[in-house]
């Protein structure tokens, strides 16, 4: 590579950052810079590298360089809004979505990120018709052929819905399909094997079906495309929590299996999919456990499968006296919702057994990053789409000590009550809980 060739370096950095390796990809925009320095391109990288990084406050700076340069650089004003978003700006950040917009309108990320943070805000009559946008962003998905259904009446033709995104995205929308059910077909859902048995119960549910297998149906339609088609909003709920209803036999399985276990019985689980682009921000080590599992009355039960549940074997976990019980549970989730029946609470981050502890009307506390996914909205501490799950969130940006202090302190309440038989699932001030 000409070591004089600012695109070289600039493209060079792209392809690190697309392999997260963000310090090699830094360095190379700005070698760019240094050759460079009002490479418009490069500075708007950089920028997005730094964001990567945690570091907001200089990836602003190298974005508004950017934009002095050249204020109708549409990627420059989407990328600046994310971090304004993130850095809890949010009426600034839409502004710079807005205009990376008005400069091209075809601008499919941006579009999404503007849909993002409508619904965050509670917008949801712009935020779930331009939340469409996101297949435009994803070029891998290929919708099933057939035509796509408009929310006419369905006069007993078959409807295939078909999930998208993550199992927590499942559980938290399958709501969705009893108001499908109501324009009088059959309802079809496609989904991830793990879901199958559970979401079978949901109503408005007539047939779940795997993925790959071939199935008849008239029209289909994305399950996360049915807000925007329907025009519920979550205050008034398309199916009552809980909506989803495990097993009974699993249920009695695990209510023998922890009858010895004392104390209010937590379940906890610390880390998400490594796949999902925020995970480095909603996921902790398992250490960060280790105030609650010193709350005297508590026994944490470890939910965790698979990715972090490695973290249990490492000498730092042995004295925290964890139950693991996520290498006990089947492969699916619904042995995993019996399971959470026979559990007082649930604390655990931003991952799909928070949706299922939601969707159980299980008590369950979410652990959440500063800038926090839109579904959880802003600053509130319960959320409209579950009614049993509490949010307890960053008051800056990785501020981890201040949500686990405030976790421990209330799970001590928490424990104080299951020991006088008045633990109910909730806290209230007059428990002693924080605010």
């Amino acid at each position: 590579m000409d070591p004089t060739a600012t695109d070289l370096h600039n493209t060079l950095g792209v392809a690190l950052a697309g392999c997260e390796r963000f310090a090699e990809a830094e360095a190379a925009y700005r070698e760019a810079l240094r050759l460079e320095p009002r490479n418009v391109s490069a500075h708007s990288n950089l920028g997005n590298t730094l964001r990567s990084q945690g570091r907001l406050a200089e990836a602003e700076v190298s974005l508004r360089e950017a934009l002095r340069l050249k204020a109708d650089y549409p990627e420059a004003h989407n990328n600046l809004g994310i971090v304004l978003v993130q850095q809890g700006r949010e009426a600034e950040g839409q502004k710079h979505y807005e205009e990376a917009v008005r400069l091209r309108s075809t601008y499919a990320e941006a579009r999404m990120n503007r849909s993002l943070s409508w619904l965050a805000d509670g917008d949801f009559v712009r935020g779930w018709p331009e939340y469409e946008a996101r297949f435009r962003v994803n070029r891998k998905h290929k919708p099933p052929p057939g035509p796509r259904w408009d929310g006419a009446p369905l006069g007993g033709q078959i409807l295939l819905v078909t999930s998208e995104q993550g199992l927590g995205d499942s559980i938290q929308f399958v709501r969705y399909l009893r108001p499908a059910k109501e324009r009088g077909g059959t309802v079809l859902f496609d989904c991830p094997e793990p879901l199958a048995a559970l979401v079978a119960t949901c109503p408005g549910v007539d047939r779940v079906v795997s993925r790959g297998k071939g199935v008849t149906y008239d029209t289909h339609i994305p399950l996360l495309s049915l807000p925007a088609l329907f025009g519920v909003p979550p205050e008034a709920p398309t199916a009552p929590v809980p909506y989803l209803t495990p097993d009974p036999a699993r249920v009695d399985h695990w209510r023998r299996e922890l009858a010895a276990v004392p104390g209010l019985r937590v379940g906890i689980a610390w880390q998400g999919s490594a796949a999902h682009k925020g995970d480095k921000l909603r996921s902790v080590p398992l250490t960060r456990f280790g105030p609650l599992a010193a709350v005297p009355g508590v026994t944490l039960c470890s939910l965790q499968k698979g990715f972090g549940a490695e973290q249990l074997a490492a000498p730092e976990a042995a004295g925290l006296g964890i139950v693991d019980l996520g290498a006990r549970t089947a492969s699916d989730m619904a042995d995993v919702a019996a399971l959470m029946m026979s559990l007082d609470l649930i604390v655990a981050v931003d991952t799909a057994l928070v949706h299922l502890a939601g969707a159980l009307g299980r008590p369950a506390w979410v652990a959440l990053p500063f800038a926090a996914d839109w579904r959880w909205q802003r600053h509130a501490e319960t959320t409209r789409w579950y009614t049993s799950v509490r949010l307890v969130r960053q008051g800056a940006w990785a501020d981890w000590d201040g949500v686990f202090a405030r976790l421990t302190a209330d799970l001590a309440v928490a424990a104080r009550l299951k020991a006088e038989g008045r633990w109910t699932g909730t806290l209230a001030p007059a428990d002693g809980a924080g605010p």
